[in-house]
């Protein structure tokens, strides 16, 4: 919304990601309130870095450490791995953020796309009783395929995960008419047999 709000400067691609704070410099002329508010986004920031810090961490002890590296890990040595590996993600992601700052945006926006694709197969799994397993996975997959291949390959405008979705819900109406026409058509067979 900020963008909108404030005048464009075409040669400042960063601009954008500055939107917010040049809003509330533009909109609150007393320093004091400008400091509340800066401190407002930035503690808004915190909540969701932290816990998405915490979860990688929580999931590389269990899930990869514990379950494949590692399996005689005591629980002592997760808690300790798990508190060791937060500070190895938080320098990892703060050398990632000051190098390639424009990276971070585009790998969340990648990351949500991609993750917008469980959207189909959950809302149709569960309203449309028509549907098959296979088709749901086979939209999956296919949405998920033309995520990344619309990153990397094809490049058609606008989010990535639009075009996912779009292909995701064609095939699990595609794959799910297909098979309950192979299915009509093998019990009409059997029938007549």
């Amino acid at each position: 919304m900020a963008y909108l709000v404030l005048p464009h400067h075409p040669g400042d691609p960063s601009y954008a990601n500055l939107a917010i704070l040049n809003l509330i410099q533009a909109s609150y002329h007393n320093s004091f309130v400008q400091a509340i508010m800066y401190t407002t986004v930035a503690l808004t920031c915190l909540v969701p870095v932290s816990v998405m810090i915490l979860s990688a961490s929580n999931m590389f002890t269990v899930n990869l450490l514990k379950d494949w590296l590692w399996p005689s890990l005591t629980e002592k040595h997760m808690i300790l791995t798990s508190r060791l590996f937060v500070f190895f993600v938080t320098i990892v992601a703060l050398l990632f953020g000051v190098v390639y700052p424009n990276y971070i945006t585009q790998l969340a926006i990648e990351a949500t796309s991609g993750i917008v694709q469980i959207i189909p197969t959950v809302v149709i799994g569960l309203y449309w009783r028509h549907t098959s397993a296979p088709a749901l996975v086979i939209g999956l997959l296919a949405g998920v395929a033309t995520v990344f291949l619309n990153h990397l390959v094809i490049h058609l405008p606008g989010i990535d995960g639009f075009w996912g979705l779009i292909v995701n819900s064609a095939l699990v109406f595609l794959v799910t008419f297909a098979l309950r026409k192979d299915k009509a058509e093998s019990t009409i067979y059997k029938t007549s047999i």
